[in-house]
């Protein structure tokens, strides 16, 4: 069945979405003052990432649903199962990458600020 533009529009936002949204929360989350640690911070961030990637894929990006929805009736014969699984398996990396990202980002950052600081004290 041929779907109208609007619902590949959707289609393509919430693939789109399955990408930036893990990155984006995660992080978000190394920004967070607690927990204190850094490697705790990081983990946390990585972790949450992970499980949004995976809770996405699989409830929001289900191509069984969304082939459904535009009335495909044989949309149970394209699914492939195994795509979860690369999710989980390999769904860390990206929150990773983020998370990594935005500590060495926060880490520049506070790099500049003492050495302005510094600067500013020796004048």
């Amino acid at each position: 069945m041929c779907a109208d533009t609007e619902s590949l529009t959707m289609f393509q936002l919430a693939a789109d979405l399955r990408w930036a949204l893990p990155a984006i929360v995660a992080a978000a989350t190394v920004w967070l003052p607690h927990p204190r640690r850094l490697g705790v911070r990081w983990l946390v961030a990585v972790l949450l990432g992970w499980t949004i990637n995976a809770a996405f894929s699989d409830a929001l990006l289900d191509p069984v649903g969304w082939a459904e929805a535009m009335g495909d009736d044989e949309a149970h014969m394209r699914y492939q199962p195994s795509a979860l699984a690369v999710h989980i398996r390999f769904g860390w990396l990206l929150p990773a990458i983020a998370a990594s990202l935005a500590l060495l980002f926060a880490g520049a950052l506070q790099w500049m600020r003492v050495a302005c600081l510094r600067a500013a004290a020796t004048r």
